[in-house]
């Protein structure tokens, strides 16, 4: 098991960003310029299995929380800029060190036509999915964590944004309801020794000391559908030129000598999800399914220079329901599915189901529970279990509160 890296101190973190935020209270007479931010703490703990880290089972931990600061502003007619900075602490992951979430520059054209067009500029937001551009925001949702099976907390860092340059817009069809599209051309950086890409493949036994990404796009287009409440959304991400180099560890499920260097190579890594969402009153459902591809080389020593195909193939889905009982109370049901296949193992797959309750104690306060119960193991990584090997039937209970302004 990896040793834990020592977290920043969480009142560090939060901190600095509170301390921002009461600074920027005193601008906030401009009325071109907008600040908004939360802060939450959580409790987190499994049975059976541990997730995110060790810690998590049988006891719990209060390594969950987060905190945020934006600033949204528009110095001239039709350009906007806006800027968010944040922090949350995961178990295992981001330890609440401080990052740029998103900061853009965009600038809506004059309408033509049918047609609202704008160009946008820096780190911004892809679009991916329903709830990407959300995913933090705990007041746009009932329950603790949207489906894991097609937002993984792990990927948080590759789906939310894109640094580089982004085309959007909204085309009026009339009685067919409306367009909304976003297309995307830039990069993403990653440390190789934490975060997503490093666990993925150490998990596989390749200690990485290096990554390279040549180019990320992508699109989306949703469908605001004649029928009040009803859209439906489609989301393409592509990451081209994934390279990624390393040492060999014991244990791992290649057949390479321990030790020596491993390159790998992908040249393709794209994602897809189809999306459906409808409200009426205050009834909300969802469903998304998700289909991720990765395929590539792998080049290393096995005795000889060897060159291995590899691939991944994840299949996911969800469907949704969720009710709000009352002004204060709201209600939601899940059940997820995950599949992955790979050139190197069997399937691996993961089903659950999910119950929970949101309750609003006043405005800008909010308290939220659930429970998943899962059978399968695709969500979880072997570095953070407390004891060798997996347990098919597991679950856990998130508790949390959240408060916003």
């Amino acid at each position: 098991m990896p040793v834990r890296r020592a977290p920043m101190p969480r009142l560090c973190a939060t901190g600095a960003l509170l301390a921002i935020a009461t600074a920027a209270a005193h601008a906030a007479d401009d009325h071109n310029l907008q600040f908004h931010g939360f802060a939450s703490q959580g409790y987190f703990l499994t049975r059976n299995n541990a997730l995110f880290t060790s810690e998590s089972q049988d006891k719990g931990t209060f390594e969950f929380n987060e905190v945020a600061l934006n600033a949204v502003a528009t110095p001239v007619d039709r350009l906007r800029v806006g800027i968010q900075l944040f922090a949350q602490d995961f178990g295992d992951s981001f330890n609440n060190k401080p990052q740029i979430d998103w900061a853009y520059g965009d600038y809506s054209l004059p309408t033509y036509g049918v047609l609202d067009l704008g160009i946008t500029a820096g780190r911004l937001k892809m679009g991916h999915g329903l709830y990407n551009d959300y995913r933090d925001l705990d007041v746009t949702r009932t329950s603790v964590f949207i489906p894991m099976a097609v937002y993984n907390p792990r990927l948080r860092d590759y789906f939310l944004a894109v640094n580089g340059l982004g085309v959007h817009g909204t085309v009026n069809a009339d009685a067919f309801g409306s367009f909304d599209f976003m297309t995307y051309l830039g990069g993403q950086s990653s440390d190789p020794h934490e975060g997503t890409i490093h666990d993925i493949f150490f998990d596989r036994g390749l200690d990485l000391d290096r990554v390279h990404i040549e180019a990320v796009d992508g699109a989306n287009v949703t469908w605001n559908t004649p029928l009040e409440g009803l859209r439906l959304k489609y989301s393409l991400f592509n990451l081209r030129g994934l390279d990624v180099a390393g040492t060999i560890q014991p244990g791992a499920i290649v057949p390479l000598i321990p030790g020596s260097a491993a390159q790998l190579n992908f040249n393709q890594l794209w994602d897809t999800i189809v999306s459906v969402e409808y409200q009426r009153g205050d009834l909300t459902l969802a469903a998304e399914a998700e289909y991720w591809y990765l395929k590539g080389l792998l080049h290393g020593d096995a005795g000889i220079p060897v060159t291995i195909p590899v691939y991944q193939i994840i299949h996911s889905a969800y469907l949704s329901a969720a009710w709000r009982l009352a002004p204060q109370w709201e209600v939601e049901g899940i059940w997820q599915w995950n599949e992955v296949d790979t050139v190197t193992a069997a399937k691996d797959k993961f089903y659950g189901f999910t119950a929970a309750v949101r309750f609003d104690p006043i405005e800008h306060w909010l308290i939220k529970a659930e429970y998943t119960w899962i059978h399968g193991t695709s969500l979880l990584r072997a570095a953070e279990q407390p004891h060798a090997g997996f347990d098919e039937v597991w679950g856990y209970f998130a508790l949390k509160t959240t408060f916003d302004f």
